[in-house]
């Protein structure tokens, strides 16, 4: 019994790392469309500042996104609120870009972050923080007849197959296309 479910979860594993094996030639054919994930630049600052860890993170994440409140409800002063609707985009705008990173850390990421991490506490925290949320997250969308410890450990398993897949293709293809979010031009 051991040995067939075993012989199941490799082939399981096995299957995943294929389906990254493709990315680079997705990327290659059809570039920004097969990213990992897509941010404005300033979701790459509140990011940035936030996985740099220091007193200053959490102030100047929130300095840029009320910046980008402003930016926005400037944009949408015809609608009949346009500060709390700018707000509300704004906050949408963040949580995503905070559910892409776990996921870029923990799927498309983990061979760099894991080396990064050996050197890093900043980076081991990032690296777990991401690991937990996104296992959680994922859990709670699907409701899946495991427990949440089985399935973080089912979903870790697979983004590590996943991203050596992703990771083999890169290396194959000689770019790093396939890992490389989208930074789009505008708000």
């Amino acid at each position: 019994m051991w040995h067939e479910h075993r012989q199941r979860v490799i082939a399981w594993l096995g299957r995943k790392a294929f389906y990254g094996s493709s990315a680079h030639p997705l990327a290659v054919r059809h570039g920004a469309d097969v990213a990992p994930a897509v941010l404005a630049p300033w979701n790459v600052g509140v990011i940035a500042a936030l996985l740099a860890q220091r007193r200053w993170s959490l102030p100047v994440a929130l300095g840029m996104t009320l910046v980008t409140v402003w930016r926005v409800s400037r944009k949408l002063r015809r609608s009949d609120r346009p500060v709390r609707q700018a707000a509300r985009l704004t906050a949408n705008g963040v949580g995503s870009s905070l559910v892409q990173t776990t996921a870029l850390l923990v799927r498309h990421w983990w061979p760099v972050a894991v080396v990064l991490s050996v050197f890093s506490a900043r980076i081991r925290r990032a690296l777990l923080v991401s690991a937990v949320v996104d296992a959680g997250i994922e859990w709670a969308r699907l409701r899946p007849d495991l427990d949440p410890v089985r399935f973080g450990l089912a979903r870790r398993l697979d983004d590590l197959a996943y991203g050596a897949g992703v990771w083999w293709s890169a290396a194959k293809g000689r770019s790093l296309r396939a890992v490389l979010p989208h930074i789009t031009r505008r708000d």
